[in-house]
């Protein structure tokens, strides 16, 4: 019998969704990089959050270590 082991970092997810609030900040979580860039077109001074892969995607302000830039 097979087994899979999937792993979701929620733990540094779920910290810096709640620093941003914690802070004034709305958190609108997307389900994609497209999602994310559209959704950030449409509102005033957003700030991207995350990554993939441990990589801060283009265009995206800052990545998920919200100790170093709150």
């Amino acid at each position: 019998m097979g087994y899979a082991v999937v792993v979701i970092d929620v733990v540094r997810a779920t910290t810096t969704a709640i620093t941003a609030v914690a802070l004034g900040r709305r958190c609108l979580p997307a389900a994609s990089l497209d999602t994310a860039h559209s959704l950030a077109d449409r509102l005033a001074d957003p700030l991207l959050v995350g990554e993939v892969d441990g990589i801060m995607p283009k265009g995206f302000d800052i990545n998920k270590q919200p100790r170093r830039h709150w």
